[in-house]
């Protein structure tokens, strides 16, 4: 048994496994992901480490997720406090490990949009720089 193996033994039991394998997956008609970057053994790593979060640390009772259809464009905003947008990650387990209760809710693998010049931490004068052509960012990094 090799080490991914093993790790991948240890970190991610078969319900976990399962339940990955049963959402619907964002590919496209050609055959990949149109947004780029989907890996189905990531994403079960990646669940196992918030199933963690969801479950044993923030205790999470999440309500109304039957309401979100199957597919089809859907916004859920949420309304975070701090620096770390962990709600958005709360509501993406959520969806994702919805039980198949009824035809119009099985699990649903979300996407998260994100606006860098939201974050808080982002000075005027920076968006002011990115907003420049490309190599005029490097004359503005020398001169300061």
């Amino acid at each position: 048994m090799g080490l991914a193996s093993y790790l991948r033994s240890k970190l991610i039991p078969a319900e976990l496994d399962e339940q990955v394998n049963r959402i619907r997956k964002p590919i496209g008609t050609l055959g990949y992901d149109p947004w780029g970057g989907y890996n189905n053994e990531a994403v079960k790593y990646g669940f196992s480490v918030a199933r963690q979060i969801y479950e044993k640390y923030f205790r999470v009772s999440a309500s109304g997720v039957d309401n979100v259809p199957a597919e089809g464009p859907v916004l859920i905003i949420a309304n975070h406090s701090g620096q770390l947008p962990i709600d958005g990650l709360l509501i993406g387990y959520a969806l994702a490990s919805r039980e198949k209760k009824s035809s119009n809710s099985p699990p649903r693998h979300d996407r998260a949009l994100l606006s860098d010049g939201a974050v808080a931490w982002q000075s005027p004068e920076r968006n002011r720089r990115r907003a420049r052509r490309p190599g005029q960012l490097r004359e503005d990094a020398r001169q300061q």
